[in-house]
């Protein structure tokens, strides 16, 4: 079940940070309904106490840390991942792992104001501006592939599907790992396949749906 996975795996990922650990997920009974839950505190204690409602079909995952010294409980918190979104009234999760040197020459260009510097936030809210574009987001993706440039990749958990993407440089590594005929996943590191068979690298520039 993806509920043991996605907790089990995360663990395996406490060395990329310290600070935080989140799930956001898609649960079998419902289609589009995003639940999130995030803490702050190593992956352990974060999920310790924690209990799924039900099976899960869709669910990413993300272990934080910060490059600032200086930020408190509450910052730490609101910029704990997967991040959340919303577009034509159904909610998107974010989970995003890089940099992007560009970041304030996009909030410029797109008139993105936010309350912190984090560049996974502007990412969100570029997705919603997109997305009044184009209405459609894989062609909201391709425009941010094609034009966003970094070394990053992303999970867009988004309407009973994952978007796993990777950037055009390939610098962040993002693998494709499957179990049996129909389960599959996603990982920036191989150490989380767990019992899931890796199948290949997402290519740079790929956008893969599952």
């Amino acid at each position: 079940h993806i509920n043991e996975y996605m907790i089990s795996n995360l663990n395996n990922f406490q060395h990329r940070g310290y600070q935080s650990a989140g799930i956001s997920y898609i649960e079998s009974h419902t289609r589009h309904d995003i639940k999130t839950f995030k803490k702050l505190g190593l992956v352990e204690d974060v999920f310790k106490s924690f209990e799924f409602d039900s099976i899960i079909n869709y669910c990413i995952g993300h272990v934080r840390y910060s490059t600032r010294k200086k930020d408190n409980d509450t910052v730490m918190l609101e910029e704990a991942q997967p991040l959340i979104g919303q577009i034509d009234d159904m909610k998107f999760a974010l989970a995003h792992n890089g940099n992007i040197p560009t970041i304030n020459e996009i909030k410029k260009e797109y008139n993105i104001i936010t309350t912190n510097n984090s560049d996974s936030f502007v990412l969100v809210k570029l997705i919603e501006l997109l997305y009044e574009k184009y209405k459609n987001i894989e062609h909201v993706l391709i425009n941010i592939i094609n034009t966003i440039p970094g070394s990053y990749s992303l999970l867009v958990l988004y309407n009973n599907n994952v978007y796993a993407m990777r950037d055009r440089f390939g610098i962040r590594p993002l693998l494709i790992g499957k179990k049996n005929m129909t389960g599959y996943c996603f990982v920036s590191e191989s150490v989380a396949l767990g019992d899931y068979k890796s199948l290949r690298e997402v290519q740079p520039g790929e956008i893969v749906k599952s």
